[in-house]
């Protein structure tokens, strides 16, 4: 079967076979027609010619009787008709024949008028129609050959082969159905391609190719009822046309089928295309543009409408009512649309990035304004993995090369302690190795701490939420630096209320950011000065402050302080990594608080605000 569909051959003999089916069962419904059209309730061949001659008398009574009125001889006109006609004047008197008693099958009286007379009566002068009366016969065997006989050979085939002319019309029909499906099989296959495709023809806009059809029928029809009077090129004329209209209407199913298949029946017509095309262009205007034409547009609408009715109040307000009937529920769906964009654009906002707004019914830059909000997750999402990775990329880079580091770091710090075991009289060389010991594990420090930041601020560090009371964790601490700070000339202040001040903490994390912030305090206060430590209670939150002044001005911002490798001596003559206040801040909010650092003048303030 897809070798016949995709065959040219097949499809060629296709179309003729099917053209010769539908004229060949057009023939033969027409004859079962006659049969029943003529043959009446009788359904004979006598009944049926009977009808068709008096259709035809009729067409002649009035002919013959308008002859004769003006004076000429009928009879010799019509001496070898296939009827016989009969002439009486008003009062019934024959006037001529040339009825010679023969056979006939239809008999049609008529009365034809000649002229008028004036006549005077008791009622005064009147008119009197001046009349004929013809009888006609038709013959039942035709003498020449004309319409009459032509009918009756048509009537005599039906009726002697109407059972046989159903048959064939019922074949017919079926075979007919048969090759056009067939043929809307072939259409858009061609030999060697799987796929349907549209040919040069099809391609052809189907709204003007449609348009071209009607106009080509138009034109028929004015063709048929210029030549309608004119019987044998009418007939001629109109067999062509009807031949022609139909291997039209062929193809023009067959384009269709294959139209369909393609799907391309409505996307290849040139309103699509042109819609599409102003479509694609009204996007691209900005709303503010799009707008302005729009109302212009409308006000025109409107100017127009009371121009054309300004004398006709009724159709002006009518024009009013339809305009505001479009206008009311254009604003009423913007609003809507609006308020729907402003209420998810408002949950996006306070953090619900998953909530998806529901963009039916919307316009074309409100619709987009929406998928753009909904999309918005996907953006963020996308942003926030790759942030990830870059953090984890650089957590696994930090801890391969600390690991790698450590290996003769440990190395170098079990050599320079066997080395000062040793007996040595050579002071340089107890002086060298008093350095090596202090650099090696300052190093250590450095690379133990790069592990942790990195560990921190990724979020990998591994966090034990438990009750903790803050209040002994800080007196510790306090105790923990007192000699420290007594070395470095301290005076530590400790305030915290008398009651206990619990949070849910991981005591070993939070023990790590009071020693790095106690760290920097003795390293960088300002000798013979105070330290604050406060603990307070503020709205069911739990505030950690550390206070001190610094020894050297703090030209940098807060926010550049909490930045790694970055240290509040810019000289960088005391130790440290510059990682103890990004440490401090990512423990911190690890652990679900919140670190906040002032710089004011020379004054250092740390608070740390955690949830009771």
């Amino acid at each position: 079967m897809r070798k016949l569909t995709h065959s040219l051959i097949a499809k060629i003999v296709a179309t003729f076979l099917i053209t010769i089916t539908f004229f060949g069962t057009l023939f033969m419904a027409g004859s079962v027609a006659v049969v029943y059209a003529t043959g009446g309730y009788e359904g004979t061949a006598e009944y049926a010619k009977a009808n068709v001659a008096e259709d035809f008398l009729y067409n002649y009574a009035g002919d013959i009787g308008n002859v004769y009125c003006a004076g000429q001889d009928p009879f010799e006109r019509y001496e070898n008709a296939n009827f016989w006609f009969e002439v009486y004047d008003q009062e019934g008197n024959l006037l001529g024949s040339n009825y010679d008693g023969g056979e006939y099958v239809a008999v049609v009286k008529t009365t034809a008028v000649y002229g008028f007379t004036e006549v005077e009566d008791e009622n005064g002068w009147g008119i009197e129609e001046d009349i004929v009366n013809v009888t006609l016969y038709a013959k039942a065997t035709p003498t020449r050959t004309d319409h009459l006989s032509n009918a009756y050979w048509v009537i005599n085939t039906a009726f002697d082969l109407q059972w046989l002319f159903i048959l064939l019309t019922v074949v017919g029909v079926i075979l007919f159905f048969a090759l056009a499906t067939f043929l809307m099989c072939c259409a858009g296959r061609y030999a060697g391609e799987d796929k349907p495709r549209l040919s040069n023809f099809d391609k052809f806009p189907f709204d003007i190719l449609t348009v071209c059809y009607l106009f080509v029928f138009i034109a028929e029809i004015g063709v048929l009822n210029v030549l309608y009077h004119r019987s044998i090129v009418f007939l001629v004329a109109f067999a062509f046309f009807f031949f022609v209209d139909f291997l039209l209407l062929l193809l023009y199913a067959y384009t269709i089928a294959a139209r369909i298949k393609t799907a391309t029946l409505f996307t290849g017509t040139a309103v699509y295309k042109v819609v599409k095309k102003c479509i694609y262009l009204l996007r691209r205007i900005p709303l503010v543009w799009k707008t302005t034409i729009v109302v212009s547009v409308i006000f025109i609408l409107e100017y127009v409408c009371i121009i054309l009715f300004q004398f006709d109040t009724y159709m002006t307000i009518l024009a009013w009512f339809f305009s505001r009937c479009i206008i009311i529920p254009t604003v009423l769906l913007i609003a809507i649309t609006f308020k729907r964009i402003q209420y998810g654009s408002k949950k996006i906002a306070n953090g619900n990035i998953d909530y998806k707004i529901n963009t039916d019914n919307m316009l074309f830059d409100f619709k987009q304004v929406g998928e753009n909000l909904n999309n918005i997750n996907v953006g963020m999402k996308k942003a926030v993995d790759e942030q990830m990775k870059s953090e984890r990329f650089k957590t696994e880079l930090i801890t391969n090369v600390s690991h790698d580091i450590k290996t003769p770091l440990t190395s170098i710090i079990n050599y320079v302690d066997l080395i000062k075991k040793e007996d040595c009289d050579n002071e340089k060389i107890k002086e060298y190795t008093e350095v090596l010991d202090r650099q090696s594990l300052r190093l250590k420090k450095l690379v133990d701490d790069l592990v942790e930041a990195s560990k921190a601020s990724s979020g990998v560090l591994a966090v034990d939420m438990k009750p903790c009371e803050i209040g002994v964790l800080l007196s510790q601490t306090a105790g923990e630096y007192g000699e420290k700070l007594e070395r470095a000339g301290l005076e530590l202040v400790l305030t915290q209320p008398e009651t206990p001040v619990t949070v849910m903490a991981d005591g070993r994390h939070l023990w790590r950011i009071f020693d790095n912030l106690m760290n920097n305090i003795c390293k960088y206060s300002l000798p013979s000065s105070r330290v604050y430590l406060t603990l307070e209670e503020l709205n069911d939150n739990a505030v950690v402050t550390f206070k001190n002044i610094s020894k050297t001005p703090l030209n940098i911002t807060s926010d550049e302080l909490l930045e790694r490798f970055v240290r509040g001596d810019s000289s960088r003559n005391t130790e440290g990594s510059g990682l103890g206040l990004s440490i401090a801040k990512s423990l911190t909010e690890l652990q679900k608080g919140r670190f906040d650092l002032t710089v004011d003048g020379d004054l250092f303030k740390a608070a740390l605000t955690f949830k009771m």
